[in-house]
């Protein structure tokens, strides 16, 4: 399931995840354990045209996202701006930011996709 959130023309909005990855010892713990990231990226989907906004310039569609290293108990916090040039107007998002772990099973890196819709609500 998608997490929705509204925002308004003109605001921004961080979206910023906690990696966490499943605990080999408790599989059923949801909240899982803490996991570190090496890299992440981030790309924005225009859902009303079905494509890629270039949120990198013109052409690029995926930029870098900042990833804070994991600290205690607490995994890589990955997250991303989506600027104010691009809620102008009225319109619907999703945001995906994509983590590539400090992790390997069987010779392949862990990859987790996170995203979020937004939706650029106008004042009424």
């Amino acid at each position: 399931m998608t997490l929705r959130e509204k925002i308004y023309p003109g605001d921004s909005y961080l979206m910023s995840v906690e990696a966490r990855k499943t605990d080999p010892d408790n599989p059923h713990d949801s909240r899982g354990i803490p996991a570190d990231v090496l890299s992440a990226v981030a790309r924005v989907l225009d859902s009303l045209t079905g494509e890629f906004v270039d949120i990198g310039g013109p052409g690029i569609t995926v930029v870098d996202a900042q990833v804070v290293p994991m600290a205690g108990d607490t995994g890589a916090i990955v997250s991303y701006l989506f600027p104010d040039d691009f809620t102008q107007e009225a319109g619907s998002f999703k945001i995906f930011l994509r983590c590539f772990f400090n992790e390997f099973v069987d010779g392949e890196q862990i990859i987790l996709t996170e995203d979020r819709a937004v939706i650029v609500n106008e004042y009424r």
